[in-house]
């Protein structure tokens, strides 16, 4: 609907002209600059639903039980949201009212702005019903269970008001990796396809190109473009929607071309260690199995980890995890070292056993770990890098299939800059970080790393069987 007032760009039109009976959720964006707020503003009119009598089309806002949720992560944040929508809605006499903002239509149908600043947001809207949702930058939402509590308001008692969902957002964020997963992997981009949930969705990727008066800004095309020298990451998130790599990446120097291969069968000749991030439900127990082998090195030496395997469950006792543990791994009673998250080691109230208690009486003989974050995020670090041969300290085997796929999606706690956010899929990290604090690493490069060989690296480790992998036959 633009009554003459608004008219869309060819991808905006796109993203508009999915109605409800045919999508139930829609995400428009991933790149910078074309016109994703603009869209959801208009998205807001609703679909037709008849005529006046004098002709004039009917939409959602002419139906006085029509009512619209529009949320962001803050409240100041829909601050810019609340002009461009005064601006688009004047025409038709609506008003916005009150703080939390209420925009009123004559009709009696109403859209109602709200944040999500903190969990209990999450919850104010349980019990209501709305028929749209619009959530501007999805990625701020930390995890799928909040997006889902909020969907279950999204409901009509009306057959003509279809509810629908309209989301927004750029590559990035705390939510990066679920919204990744919900939208943009699934299937072809601007297919609609059906979620594991039964509903239907759809990802309509969009960049500046396509809004060409934007496009004409040269000092806005200019600042995107110089991020590529700058801000590589944010570049590609940014300029081209690259959902692959974003701004933010509290492990922006993981790089699975380099880091991982594929999977090995460990040798005798090594030190077997491992690391546990405890949990139990929501989030699960994770125990990362690794070997370290003395690598020489220029009439030196330095170390390498290879981590061989990983074991994730949820909702297991101590008791089933060790005899799961134990029939996983028949080297475990080798181990040199074993650590675990040290609040384990906290005895209950009732004099009951602690988990690691629990853990050490089934066999599995675990110390608590360092807990020190930062110096602990530092460690990996230092294991992720290149060693003076040009292949990582660390290599990871492919069947750490949960620590490969989370540890690029983990971003920048917003308060604590040398913390990661503990909202994102930090079990398998937190596991890392407790092993690697507590293993002796050396630093190999008695001269500089040649980062020329990075692409080499990148072929030598899947042939590199001679240090660490299956014995000959």
């Amino acid at each position: 609907m633009n009554d003459g007032k608004w008219i869309p760009f060819p991808k905006q039109a796109l993203a508009l002209s999915y109605s409800a009976e045919t999508v139930f959720e829609i995400l428009f964006g991933g790149a910078r600059g074309p016109g994703k707020t603009d869209a959801g503003i208009q998205w807001l009119h609703g679909e037709k639903i008849g005529k006046f009598d004098d002709g004039r089309d009917k939409y959602y806002i002419h139906h006085p039980r029509y009512r619209a949720l529009v949320l962001r992560k803050s409240y100041e944040d829909l601050v810019d949201w609340i002009d461009r929508a005064s601006y688009l809605f004047k025409y038709a006499g609506a008003e916005i009212v009150g703080k939390p903002a209420e925009i009123r239509w004559p009709s009696g149908a109403k859209f109602r702005l709200g944040h999500l600043k903190d969990r209990s947001s999450y919850e104010k809207y349980l019990g209501h019903e709305y028929q749209r949702l619009l959530i501007e930058e999805l990625t701020l939402i930390p995890q799928k269970k909040y997006y889902t509590q909020i969907l279950g308001s999204i409901r009509t008692s009306h057959p003509e008001l279809v509810p629908q969902v309209f989301n927004t957002t750029n590559p990035g964020s705390v939510g990066h990796h679920w919204v990744y997963d919900r939208f943009v992997k699934p299937a072809r981009h601007g297919q609609v396809f059906l979620g594991n949930d039964g509903r239907s969705r759809i990802y309509i990727p969009a960049t500046i190109e396509d809004n060409p008066i934007l496009l004409r800004d040269k000092g806005y095309m200019l600042y995107l473009n110089g991020l590529k020298k700058t801000e590589p990451n944010l570049y590609r998130a940014w300029r081209h929607g690259d959902w692959n790599v974003f701004e933010g990446q509290f492990f922006d120097d993981f790089d699975p071309y380099v880091n991982v291969t594929s999977d090995f069968i460990p040798k005798d000749d090594i030190t077997f260690v491992g690391a546990s991030d405890w949990g139990y439900s929501p989030r699960p127990f994770v125990l990362l199995l690794g070997g370290m082998k003395s690598i020489p090195w220029q009439g030196s030496y330095f170390y390498r980890l290879w981590l061989y395997d990983e074991i994730r469950f949820t909702k297991k006792t101590p008791q089933e995890l060790a005899a799961i543990i134990k029939q996983r791994e028949e080297r475990i009673g080798e181990f040199a070292m074993l650590k675990i998250d040290p609040s384990t080691n906290t005895k209950a109230k009732d004099g009951s056993l602690s988990i690691l208690d629990q853990f050490t009486s089934e066999g599995i003989h675990f110390t608590p770990a360092n807990n020190n974050r930062p110096n602990g995020w530092q460690a990996v670090r230092k294991w992720l890098s290149l060693a003076p041969d040009g292949l990582p300290y660390m290599i990871i085997s492919d069947k750490c299939n949960f620590l490969i796929k989370n540890l690029p999606m983990l971003v920048y706690d917003e308060l604590k800059k040398d913390d990661l956010d503990t909202d994102g899929p930090d079990d398998e990290a937190d596991a890392l970080r407790y092993l690697c604090t507590h293993l002796k690493w050396i630093d190999g490069k008695i001269s500089a790393v040649n980062y020329d060989k990075i692409q080499e690296a990148k072929t030598t480790i899947q042939e590199d069987k001679d240090i660490f992998g299956e014995e000959d036959d």
